[in-house]
């Protein structure tokens, strides 16, 4: 081996007082700086398995939380839309499960409340068409909104004709 592939270490051996001798050790660069390149070979290996398994739980777990609400949002913007028959259906088993739920049970009771109000609102309608007083309902800006038959008969205007004008006219 050449001095720059052996590493050497020496020193002297002494016992009781005595000179014995020197101790000589001799080792092979070549086979340490081997062993050290497959050890951080190894060590980088397991390095980018370890990182690439990190990243592909992280990216199914991401997956797994962004689709519900991704569904949910767009269920939201529907019912915002308008649309109160729009159901999540999200089956994940955690709390963005319930969260579906409870917003399923909420358009639900909104739309059993619509139903409610639009039939309050055609019996107010009957009622008022029916009535034989006149009568007139106005905006707060003064913008006639409805008017009864009796009023129609009275005036002798269609309804088409009064409705959206204002009342000074």
């Amino acid at each position: 081996y050449s001095p720059t592939e052996v590493y050497h270490y020496s020193h002297p051996f002494q016992y009781s007082g005595i000179d014995w001798g020197w101790i000589h050790i001799g080792l092979s660069l070549k086979k340490f700086n081997t062993d050290i390149r497959a050890l951080y070979l190894r060590t980088g290996m397991l390095a980018l398995l370890c990182l690439s398994v990190g990243i592909a739980v992280a990216l199914y777990f991401s997956r797994k939380l962004s689709k519900p609400i991704s569904t949910l949002s767009n269920i939201t913007k529907q019912v915002a839309l308008g649309n109160l028959t729009a159901r999540a259906d999200i089956r994940t088993g955690d709390e963005l499960e319930h969260l579906g739920q409870s917003f399923n049970a909420m358009t639900e009771r909104l739309q059993k409340t619509q139903g409610e109000i639009i039939a309050a609102r055609e019996y107010t309608d009957n009622i008022i068409r029916s009535m034989n007083d006149t009568m007139i309902v106005v905006s707060a800006e003064g913008i006639i909104e409805r008017v009864n038959t009796a009023t129609l008969n009275l005036l002798g205007y269609g309804e088409e004709e009064l409705i959206g004008e204002h009342i000074n006219k």
